[in-house]
């Protein structure tokens, strides 16, 4: 039986890309109790969230945000999605980036990126994952400033649990923060920077977008994604293209001994020791 765990709580959110971490099944309240907040909209950009309930309270509103369909066999920080806030003039006033609270935080994981804004932290590595039914290769584009990222890995595999869609593959990228990016980091004071952006394009011409906001809090680690190696593509079309089976043909004549000996005409190899 899983736990239930009391909500997180905002009040009145003023900043962009703030960052929410939520347990398994934890619901994000969002208050709005001020003048300013009471015509506010919210946008969420996410496969994992949803809106449960909005409902009024005393000087304003609340939006309660439940999560819905989240993978629970991840062994990383999972990115849940993105939650917009538009003012009364359809610009967007503060944003929130919502996490799993997962004990392993050095790998964050997305999947299915479509126009979304997620915080990364320089010594964490970023894994994209697309589900998909199509097994033709995907590219992505890693952009940036003074700050950018690159790809240290693609693949395609099967999914590693199945899937309630039932997808045939999962295109996995691994990206981080570039050598340069680092350096720079450790000349900057702490906060938050532009990232870069990530450009995936699809098999069928479709470009998503992901927006990289690092965030620079000073921690020693902050070289340890570049410890890891960078692979190889490998050739994953000639690991799933169906090969034509063909019989084999061997020709064999058939010919007639004369002899009393079995062996005979055969290479004989004794056995030493007692049988």
């Amino acid at each position: 039986m899983s736990k239930k765990y009391s909500p997180v709580k905002v009040i009145n959110p003023k900043s962009k890309d703030y960052t929410v971490r939520l347990l398994s099944g934890q619901k994000l309240n969002l208050v709005f109790d001020e003048q300013e907040f009471l015509d506010y909209k919210l946008d969420i950009k996410s496969s994992f969230l949803g809106v449960e309930e909005v409902c009024e309270i005393p000087n304003g509103w609340m939006a309660v945000i439940a999560q819905e369909t989240v993978p629970q066999y991840d062994e990383n920080t999972l990115f849940l999605g993105e939650v917009k806030l538009y003012d009364s003039s359809n610009q967007i006033n503060a944003s929130l980036c919502v996490f799993s609270k997962h004990e392993n935080n050095d790998f964050l994981c997305v999947y299915n990126p479509k126009d979304q804004s997620c915080v990364l932290e320089p010594n964490q590595v970023l894994d994209v994952i697309f589900q998909s039914n199509n097994i033709n290769r995907m590219q992505a584009y890693p952009s940036g400033g003074d700050m950018g990222l690159e790809m240290i890995q693609y693949s395609v595999r099967t999914p590693r649990k199945l899937v309630k869609n039932n997808f045939l593959v999962e295109h996995f990228f691994r990206f981080r923060f570039t050598a340069q990016t680092i350096q720079y980091l450790t000349e900057q004071p702490y906060g938050k920077y532009e990232g870069g952006n990530i450009q995936f394009l699809s098999h069928s011409s479709d470009v998503n977008v992901l927006k990289v906001v690092c965030a620079w809090r000073g921690k020693n680690s902050i070289y340890k994604a570049l410890l890891l190696p960078r692979l190889p593509v490998v050739d994953f079309q000639s690991a799933y293209k169906k090969v034509k089976k063909q019989a084999m043909k061997s020709d064999v004549t058939l010919q007639k001994i004369d002899c009393s000996d079995l062996e005979h005409g055969c290479n004989v190899i004794l056995a030493k020791g007692d049988l």
